[in-house]
């Protein structure tokens, strides 16, 4: 029982972010891709994955709550 909460409690909490804040968290947290590979693939820098992902990180732990 636990277990189900716990994932309905993070399905939640990734419904709550933007489009863009998900696919870059599952990207490199589920995937696992490097960062330098998010950036080359959506053609952005290096910093700007890094302060996104920062950003949606910081919007999931909220809606976690």
């Amino acid at each position: 029982m636990e277990i189900v909460l716990a994932a309905q409690t993070i399905l939640g909490a990734l419904d709550a972010l933007t489009s863009d804040q998900r696919t870059l968290l599952v990207e490199v947290y589920v995937y696992g891709w490097p960062m330098s590979q998010v950036a080359a693939q959506r053609g952005i820098p290096i910093g700007t994955v890094k302060s996104r992902t920062h950003h949606a990180l910081k919007a999931f732990r909220k809606a976690k709550r």
